[in-house]
């Protein structure tokens, strides 16, 4: 007696259960086969809800009008913005908290300004917030971030080089 051999399809290849098993798709109300449905990993069934035409169609509409169909992307933008202004919200009290931390001015001259919004936030790279510093302090402490092994030279410098009146002006 010989034993009949059970054919696994392949990756790629229709199976006789995609031939037999029916399924209606909900964009044109149609009854299918599955082996016209567009596949998908992350379905339940294993399949899209939609037709490969309905998809395909869909699709084409989506690049030709360069929008989402039922305002998806409408609908994408005003999640985005209401979560920017919660963050915004969040921002302004934890920046107000931390101006009045640092005695209502900058972080490193200590200079103060009617307007919190002059003032630049300095986050370290791990995302923390260091503190906010004035315009003019701004790109100093960039420049000793990036070359803090020549501070002590520049302050020998000014300690040989240059001569202060009695009045502190040089």
């Amino acid at each position: 007696m010989v034993d009949e051999i059970e054919v696994i399809p392949q990756p790629g290849e229709l199976s006789d259960i995609e031939f037999t098993q029916v399924r209606t798709c909900k964009e044109c109300n149609e009854t299918k086969t599955l082996a016209v449905f567009v596949k998908s990993k992350g379905a339940a069934t294993g399949y899209r809800w939609q037709c490969q035409a309905c998809y395909n169609a869909l699709a084409k509409a989506r690049r030709k009008n360069n929008v989402m169909v039922d305002g998806y992307r409408e609908r994408q933008a005003e999640t985005r913005a209401r979560r920017r202004m919660a963050l915004d919200v969040i921002a302004m009290a934890k920046r107000a908290e931390l101006l009045e931390s640092q005695g209502g001015g900058c972080a490193v001259c200590g200079q103060v300004s009617n307007f919190d919004v002059f003032y630049h936030l300095d986050i370290a790279q791990d995302g923390t917030w260091r503190g906010l510093i004035c315009p003019l302090c701004k790109p100093i402490v960039g420049m000793l971030l990036r070359n803090g092994d020549k501070v002590a030279a520049a302050q020998n410098y000014i300690a040989d080089r240059v001569k202060v009146d009695d009045w502190g002006v040089l």
